[in-house]
Formats: C-alpha cells, sequence, structure tokens
C-alpha cells in the first residue's frame, strides 16, 4: 500500500519473485597441449543461465598482464589460432587460459589457469651428411621436432630442379 497525508491505499495485487543465486565459476576447463597444428582448443562446462563468457590468455600464470582474447562468447569453446587477426598464437608457446563467466547478477571468480601450446610446423632439416659407399650412399641428419616422416631427393647434378624422389 501507499501512504500519504490524506490516508493509505488499498494494498496492490500480490506477486511472486525469486532471487537468481550468484553466478558460479565454469568447472572442467580443457585446452589443447601440443595437439593441434597451429591452434589450441579451450573448452569448459557451465550450467548456463543466461551466461556469456570472457576468455583471458597470457604467456605466464600472472593474471594482472593477461589479455582478453575474447569476450560475450555463448559457446562454452573457444579456438585460439596462429592464424586470428587479433592477438594470434605462437607455435610451441605456452599459454595459459582463464575464464569469466558473466550474467545480469554479475561476474564469477577467473577459473583456475589451463595451460595450452599449438603444434608448429616442423624446422629445417639440417646436419645432413651423405656418405658414398661402393654401389650406395648412406644419408643421415639431425632429427627435427614435429617431423612425422621426411622426404629425400636424390640429384646426380646438385640441383633441386633435376632431382626426383629418393
Amino acid at each position: 500500500s501507499a501512504h500519504g497525508t490524506c490516508g493509505e491505499s488499498v494494498w496492490s495485487a500480490p506477486d511472486v519473485g525469486m532471487a537468481k543465486p550468484p553466478i558460479v565459476v565454469p568447472a572442467n576447463v580443457t585446452a589443447t597441449n601440443h595437439e593441434l597444428c597451429g591452434q589450441i582448443q579451450v573448452t569448459w562446462e557451465h550450467p548456463g543461465d543466461g551466461a556469456v563468457y570472457d576468455v583471458y590468455r597470457n604467456t605466464t600464470s600472472d593474471t594482472s598482464t593477461w589479455t582478453l582474447v575474447s569476450n560475450d562468447q555463448t559457446t562454452q569453446s573457444y579456438l585460439d589460432s596462429t592464424g586470428a587477426v587479433a592477438n594470434p598464437i605462437v607455435a610451441e608457446q605456452v599459454y595459459y587460459y582463464w575464464i569469466i563467466a558473466s550474467n545480469d547478477c554479475g561476474n564469477s571468480d577467473p577459473t583456475e589457469a589451463m595451460v595450452g601450446a599449438a603444434v608448429g610446423d616442423p624446422g629445417p632439416v639440417q646436419d645432413v651428411f651423405a656418405n658414398g659407399r661402393c654401389v650406395s650412399i648412406t644419408v643421415q641428419w639431425t632429427p627435427v621436432s614435429n617431423a612425422d616422416s621426411y622426404t629425400l631427393l636424390k640429384s646426380s647434378s646438385g640441383n633441386l630442379d633435376s632431382a626426383s624422389v629418393a
């Protein structure tokens, strides 16, 4: 009811309302670690409740210098990439990720940091040594990280244009 100099009004019609619980921290955060070429997939679980998510990244576990890499995201995953237009990652660099959920009740605390890294392209083959024998040639080299296989070319002139697969 309302109160004034001249009296009191009748009571209004009743209505029922419930307070929403505070927003919770996203759980089960994962990040791929040397599994994808040039990419890191970050995922998490959250009950939703109309939440959007901010994803933060840093090269150290220091939250005071983290960078916001995705904001107001509605899905519970984020794909970071060396090909991103803004804030691309560097392959083989270790990154720390945090997620903050937000809704009309406020922001959650950040998640615990999750570590991820992208696989990079193989580097160049180095320290190649060819040892000629009577009817064969033995070729050795220093193994290259991220290489699954090698292609060996042969040429009698030393020119790549005339080389063929050995």
